[in-house]
């Protein structure tokens, strides 16, 4: 238009007026074509039992070696010993939990995980928020009750540490509520090198408390490696700072 007009640079001297006045607004016709609507609950199935079986797919690929086959020592020398029940129950494990993940959460319109994640922000929480973490909360404390009772370590363990989880939130939530300007990067930091130096004595308590069957001097072994890596870190920060 302006090369017809003869303004080869018009700057801020051309004022073109309108040929017409606009005309009002027709609820965007013209873009109700690049608007991608809400998908439905067939259609988020579809596309998540379509992403399991993807992740399925890779997850044989990966494990069909590492878990599908196992050397076994004969009399003749090594051999293959095929686990075909271990590498089903890993890719079943993998595949459900990627179809459960695709539903609940990231496809979902309120993520299952919304209110664990709000426990280490400030946004305040809804009702919904507040039944799913007491709905967790009292079947983890169910869980470790039964647990405690049949003799189930494993679920008592899972269980505790899902209310410590909770629990952590929850005094996290209350202390930032009470006191913001704390340095909390500092003391994060200070408590995981704190769990670091102390983790030998959790293992220690946990053998203790839950009967695991922990192999204490495989982790007392690990302790020392991670505390020695620790050192040379803090080493290797002090001579570069």
């Amino acid at each position: 238009m302006q090369r017809c007009s003869g303004l080869l640079d018009a700057r801020d001297r051309a004022h073109l007026l309108p040929h017409r006045p606009a005309r009002p607004s027709r609820s965007g016709e013209g873009l109700s074509a690049l608007v991608e609507p809400g998908k439905s609950f067939g259609g988020r199935l579809q596309s998540a039992i379509a992403d399991a079986i993807i992740a399925g797919y890779i997850a044989f690929a990966l494990f069909c070696l590492l878990l599908g086959v196992r050397t076994v020592d004969n009399v003749t020398g090594l051999t293959l010993k095929p686990r075909p029940g271990v590498l089903a129950v890993a890719v079943s494990i993998v595949v459900f939990g990627r179809l459960v993940l695709n539903l609940f959460v990231w496809q979902a319109d309120y993520p299952i995980t919304r209110p664990f994640a709000k426990l280490f922000t400030r946004d305040p929480f809804d009702r919904r928020d507040i039944v799913v973490l007491g709905i967790v909360a009292f079947v983890s404390a169910l869980v470790l009750i039964v647990g405690s009772i049949v003799g189930a370590p494993a679920y008592q363990l899972i269980s505790a540490c899902v209310l410590a989880f909770v629990g952590v939130g929850l005094v996290r939530r209350a202390i930032v509520y009470f006191f913001p300007d704390l340095p909390y990067a500092r003391i994060f930091t200070i408590g995981g090198i704190a769990f670091a130096i102390l983790f030998p004595i959790c293992s220690y308590l946990l053998e203790k408390a839950f009967h695991l069957g922990l192999p204490l001097r495989y982790l007392f072994d690990l302790s020392i490696l991670v505390l020695t890596y620790v050192m040379l870190g803090w080493g290797l920060n002090i001579v570069v700072g």
